[in-house]
């Protein structure tokens, strides 16, 4: 899924960083897994993660560190 922040900002974190990388800069939501290793056991789903290597989207996952995560805290107070 591409990020609905990314897409109503497109001079946010994505745009600045495509002014650099170029345009295969991705801004992905959950769900998205990463797997950070080989034998399937490490999967995560960052809040927010942005791709500049589209050769690490498998179709089923990101496969590898991507370029940059966000993960979203939230205050005691919200829980």
């Amino acid at each position: 899924h591409i990020c609905g922040m990314c897409l109503q900002r497109p001079v946010g974190i994505c745009g600045n960083i495509s002014k650099i990388k170029g345009e295969s800069v991705r801004c992905l939501c959950p769900p998205v897994d990463v797997q950070l290793d080989k034998d399937n056991k490490t999967m995560v789903q960052p809040d927010v993660l942005i791709l500049c290597d589209q050769s690490k989207n498998t179709g089923r996952c990101i496969y590898g560190v991507s370029d940059m995560v966000i993960e979203v805290i939230r205050g005691i107070e919200n829980i």
